[in-house]
């Protein structure tokens, strides 16, 4: 008792106390990362001709609340429940910032929450009475739980791992659109910027090659190597930027920031951390700049 009592005072990142349960679930759900789901799905609502800041409704409101805590409590909740064994063995993990080091005594109650939030994502779907919203919810709870969870566990699938993120954020995208169009008429450019998404989370296995080679996971940076990783991070970046035509350019400018990163990642892989921070930072003021010129003109991106 008294060992399990020190290794708590020492990691306390690991939050094992039943008086720390709300905390758990937040440093679960990365609270960095809450404004990126949001965002996705007000993009999509914006170009459905929706306007849910300025003219709100309760669905749309409710909507956006489902892809902020929710959305991220799932996702990293369900991939850290199965990723215990090589969190234990990552450095990130000694930083709240980028989850916990969970405590096996924790599991059944972090599965909850994770089921708690599918569901409640799921009913918000369904009270908009729109089979393509409610569809389209569906097959992204699905993959962002199968993203981790076996028997599928796509984050071991090299390759798909990536692919697969960049999917589940155009899903996103779609959810919002569904709210006020057709999907089929959606525009393909976000499918194709979505690669770069992917580009930055092959990005993101090379940061964790260590901790996942020693836990004998298989990632798209243990199977290919670091420096061959970067570079099929780069080239999914390059693809987003041909294929996708944006007419503001803070979009492509941002692309290519994620692109020459992946490249010097390629060069130095000691880099992975530092250009991964500084993609997320790039990133997160990128969405406020193309948020704050949409407010300001009335024109997309």
């Amino acid at each position: 008792m008294g060992g399990s009592r020190a290794s708590q005072l020492a990691l306390p990142a690991s939050l094992q106390g039943p008086a720390n349960s709300l905390w758990l679930l937040v440093a679960v759900s990365r609270p960095l990362g809450w404004f990126i789901g949001p965002a996705f799905l007000l993009a999509g609502m914006v170009y459905a001709g929706l306007h849910p800041l300025s003219a709100p409704t309760p669905i749309l409101l409710l909507a956006l609340f489902s892809f902020l805590f929710p959305s991220t409590l799932l996702i990293f909740g369900v991939n850290d429940i199965h990723d215990i064994v090589s969190d234990r063995l990552n450095p990130r993990k000694r930083n709240g910032l980028y989850g916990v080091r969970l405590s096996p005594s924790r599991i059944p109650f972090l599965r909850r929450a994770c089921l708690i939030s599918a569901v409640f994502i799921l009913a918000v779907s369904l009270l908009s009475l729109n089979l393509q919203t409610a569809a389209l919810t569906l097959v992204l709870v699905l993959l962002a739980y199968f993203y981790s969870a076996p028997p599928v566990r796509l984050k071991e699938r090299p390759v798909l791992d990536s692919l697969s993120n960049g999917a589940l954020f155009f899903l996103i995208f779609l959810c919002g659109y569904s709210y006020g169009q057709d999907i089929f008429s959606a525009p393909t450019r976000f499918l194709w910027a979505c690669l770069a998404i992917s580009g930055v989370h092959a990005l993101g296995a090379v940061m964790d090659f260590e901790s996942d080679l020693r836990s004998g996971q298989r990632t798209i940076a243990t199977w290919l190597g670091q420096r061959q990783a970067a570079l099929f991070a780069a080239l999914l970046c390059l693809l987003a930027l041909l294929f996708s035509s944006f007419s503001n350019p803070l979009v492509p400018l941002s692309i290519s920031f994620c692109m020459a990163a992946a490249l010097a990642v390629a060069a130095f892989p000691r880099l992975a951390w530092l250009a991964f921070r500084l993609i997320f930072a790039e990133s997160f003021l990128a969405i406020l700049a193309v948020a704050w010129l949409y407010l300001a003109t009335g024109q997309l991106p």
